[in-house]
């Protein structure tokens, strides 16, 4: 029986973009953590070009590096992981190049498309970053409007070989209904191969509440084994 859980998608590194404020805040999120069974978080703070998230990955690897020795000294016994959330655009290979973003174990890159609308040219980049030897990994695809149209267009995506992250909150309504649907949907396809809380601010997981919702939907164990721990064990 599952009871872990490897969190692929946080905005808990303090003070980079919209997400936690605080080292308190984040460390606070990390005992909470600890307690409902997550083993594994992977930091992701948004990387989008020409903005005010935009914190290079050195800059991100030293409060990485704070954040680490606080949660030790504390006896947090949660594993930290950093990377980064990049909204998608023509040069993440050039952003790669010049370590300003940070590819899980040198080559996954989570990618976010426009929440508000649809870039024509996604596929082609991420196609490229593919051929390049990148594994891209695309994130929350229920949150996106012109999935929500045309739920099928995902199988574009999966047949070039894009992983998908759900945000396991879509589950608890937190998007609304047609993103809990549509993960639904996803998940009982076998499309999701990881899940992430995408959290921005002290929040519980009710890890307990989750997977007794991922039973209800009559997954098959061994796949609520991968999506909530297996399939990350894989790719690092």
């Amino acid at each position: 029986m599952v009871t872990k859980m490897i969190d692929f998608h946080s905005h808990i590194l303090p003070g980079v973009d919209d997400g936690f404020k605080s080292m308190e805040d984040s460390l606070e999120e990390l005992k909470i953590a600890e307690e409902e069974g997550i083993t594994d978080i992977v930091l992701t703070p948004h990387y989008i070009s020409d903005s005010n998230y935009s914190s290079s990955a050195s800059d991100n690897k030293k409060i990485f590096n704070k954040l680490v020795k606080q949660k030790d000294k504390l006896g947090i016994n949660v594993n930290l992981y950093l990377s980064n959330e990049i909204y998608i655009n023509d040069n993440i290979e050039e952003l790669v190049n010049k370590k300003l973003i940070n590819p899980i174990n040198n080559k996954y890159l989570l990618i976010e498309l426009p929440l508000n609308g649809y870039i024509q040219n996604s596929k082609r980049i991420i196609f490229k970053l593919i051929s390049n030897g990148y594994k891209v990994i695309l994130a929350h695809p229920e949150r996106y409007p012109f999935l929500k149209e045309n739920k099928d267009a995902i199988k574009d995506f999966l047949d070039m070989g894009v992983l998908l992250q759900g945000n396991f909150m879509s589950l608890f309504g937190r998007y609304g209904k047609h993103s809990k649907k549509l993960l639904k949907y996803y998940l009982k396809k076998n499309y999701i191969s990881f899940l992430g809380s995408d959290f921005h601010k002290v929040t519980k997981y009710n890890l307990k509440k989750l997977i007794f919702k991922l039973k209800l939907m009559r997954l098959k164990n061994d796949y609520i084994e991968d999506v909530l721990e297996r399939n990350f064990k894989k790719l690092v």
